[in-house]
């Protein structure tokens, strides 16, 4: 099959955000990272900006570490 790449990715993660699925959103992070696609700081800031907006401020939290530890990220200006 096709493996979509992390702007595809991303765009999935913003439109489920958007809508409040964030456990979707989760499930889809792990599926994208379960096939190898290397999130960037597009895809964190948007999942950080959903969480925050669901009051999901523990998620966020864990993010900001996952992100930094897991996928080599420092925030940026808009994290």
């Amino acid at each position: 099959g096709v493996n979509p790449g992390v702007v595809a990715h991303t765009t999935l993660l913003k439109g489920l955000c958007e809508a409040g699925r964030i456990d979707e959103s989760r499930e889809a992070l792990k599926e994208m990272l379960q096939v190898g696609c290397q999130p960037n700081i597009r895809t964190a800031n948007t999942l950080l900006r959903g969480y925050r907006r669901a009051g999901e401020v523990e998620a966020a939290v864990e993010l900001l570490q996952q992100m930094e530890e897991e996928w080599g990220l420092a925030p940026d200006a808009t994290s």
